[in-house]
C-alpha cells in the first residue's frame, strides 16, 4: 500500500472543481503524484473535498478472499482518520472492455463498495481505467464498451486548470527507477572515490563527524556534478563504512535538500554519540527507533529531492558501494508514503548485496507496514 498523500507542489492546497466522473478521474494522478496501474485507489473525502488518496495493489484475481483482505486495510485506514465523510474508488488496470462483457473488475468494485457502506461510510464514486476505456460502475457505458480515455485527457479539468505549475505525473513504475549514467560523472566519482579517505565508525571523532555532515550536506544538497565528486564520494563512503546509518537519516531531516546546514561542535557531537551507540545497538532497535522517528512527517517536496539526488548517485555508484545509496533513497520513498518504489529500490540493492545493513534495516520498515505519520490526522 502507497499511505494517503496529495499534490505536492505547493505548500497551500489547491482546490479545483471537479464537475464529472472524467475531471475527477483527470485529477487523481495530481492528488497522488504518479499515474496509477494495476492499482486500487481510495481518495477520501471530508465533505465534498478529496483530501487525500491512498493506493492499493489491485487483487490478481476477483475472489473473495483478497477482496476481504482488501477491503479490511481500507476499513483500517478510514478508521484511523475519523474526519472521512465518504471515500472514492477507481481500479486502474491494463484489462480491456474490449475482451469482456461488463468493465473489469466489477465484482471486485462491488464488493468492496458493500463492505464499505455496511461500515457506513458511502462510496460516492466507482469508476474504472482500463487499457482501452473508463466508465462508472453500473452506468450504461459499463456494460458497453466503456468510454474513450481522451474524455480524461481533454477533460474540463485538465483545460480549466492546464495542470499549471504541476509537473506531470509519472507512471507509478518508473518511480523506483535510476537515471541512465553519464559516463563523465561516473568516471569523475570514481576518480574522487579512489581519494577518498575512509575513517572507520569507531575511529570517528567530532571533528571527523562536523567535516562528514558538512560534506553528506553538501553532496545532497548540490547534487551530483564534476565540481562536486568529491563531496558525493565522501557521502558514499560514509553510507558504506557507517555500520549503521541513522545519522544520514537525520542529517536529511535536520539540514533539509537545498536549505542551509551550519554543523557546530555541539551538532557533530551529538551525531558522534549516535553512531557511537548505534555501533552498540542491535538492528531490532535501529528499526524501531527509525519507526518512532517516521511519526512526524517530513517535507514531501524535500523527500523527492533528496530522492533524486540519491538515485542520480546511486546511477554513478560502482556496485560494490551502490546498496548503501539505494537503501537511503529507498528509505526516503517510504517516508513519504510511497512504498512501492522503495521496493524497487530494495529489490536492485538486495541483487548486489543482500545482506548489506542499510538494506535489511530498510526492508524491515517497508515490512513493518506505512510511516507512522500516515495514521495521523494531519494527512489533510
Amino acid at each position: 500500500m502507497n499511505t494517503p498523500s496529495r499534490s505536492e507542489s505547493s505548500p497551500a492546497p489547491t482546490v479545483v472543481r471537479c464537475e464529472s466522473p472524467a475531471d475527477f478521474l483527470a485529477s487523481l494522478p495530481v492528488l497522488l503524484g504518479y499515474v496509477p496501474e494495476d492499482s486500487i485507489v481510495l481518495t477520501l473525502f471530508e465533505g465534498s473535498q478529496a483530501k487525500s488518496a491512498a493506493r492499493f495493489d489491485l487483487p490478481q484475481a476477483d475472489v473473495p478472499l483478497e477482496s476481504t483482505q482488501l477491503d479490511r486495510a481500507m476499513l483500517e485506514l478510514i478508521e484511523q482518520h475519523p474526519w472521512v465523510s465518504a471515500v472514492a474508488l477507481v481500479a486502474y488496470c491494463s484489462d480491456s472492455f474490449a475482451n469482456q462483457p461488463g468493465a473489469p473488475h466489477a465484482l471486485l468494485a462491488m464488493w468492496l463498495e458493500r463492505a464499505l457502506e455496511m461500515h457506513g461510510t458511502p462510496v460516492r464514486e466507482l469508476a474504472c481505467v482500463a487499457s482501452d476505456g473508463w466508465a462508472v460502475y453500473r452506468s450504461s457505458e459499463a456494460s458497453s464498451g466503456g468510454n474513450p480515455l481522451s474524455e480524461i485527457a481533454h477533460s474540463q479539468f485538465v483545460k480549466r486548470k492546464g495542470l499549471t505549475g504541476f509537473s506531470p505525473p509519472e507512471p507509478l513504475r518508473e518511480l523506483g527507477s535510476l537515471p541512465h549514467p553519464q559516463p563523465k560523472l561516473a568516471s569523475a566519482l570514481r576518480q574522487a572515490l579512489a581519494r577518498a579517505e575512509t575513517v572507520p565508525p569507531k575511529a570517528l571523532t567530532a571533528d571527523h563527524m562536523q567535516a562528514m555532515l558538512q560534506q553528506c550536506h553538501q553532496a545532497l544538497s548540490e547534487g551530483l556534478s564534476p565540481g562536486t565528486a568529491q563531496e558525493t564520494a565522501s557521502f558514499v563512503h560514509t553510507r558504506s563504512e557507517l555500520e549503521t546509518w541513522l545519522t544520514p537519516v537525520l542529517l536529511i531531516a535536520a539540514g533539509g535538500v537545498g536549505e542551509p546546514l551550519t554543523v557546530d561542535d555541539d551538532l557533530a557531537q551529538t551525531f558522534l554519540e549516535f553512531v557511537q551507540d548505534d555501533a552498540k545497538t542491535t538492528r531490532p532497535t535501529v528499526v524501531k527507533r527509525l519507526k518512532l522517528f517516521s511519526s512526524e512527517r517530513l517535507e514531501p517536496s524535500q523527500l523527492r529531492a533528496t530522492v533524486q539526488t540519491l538515485t542520480e548517485v546511486a546511477a554513478h555508484t560502482p556496485d560494490a558501494l551502490r546498496p548503501g545509496v539505494l537503501a537511503l533513497a529507498a528509505w526516503a520513498w517510504w517516508m513519504g508514503g510511497m512504498t512501492t518504489p522503495a521496493i524497487t529500490l530494495l529489490r536492485e540493492a538486495a541483487g548486489i548485496d543482500p545482506h548489506q545493513a542499510s538494506v535489511t534495516i530498510v526492508q524491515e520498515l517497508c515490512e513493518s507496514g506505512p510511516p507512522l505519520w500516515a495514521f495521523s490526522d494531519d494527512t489533510r
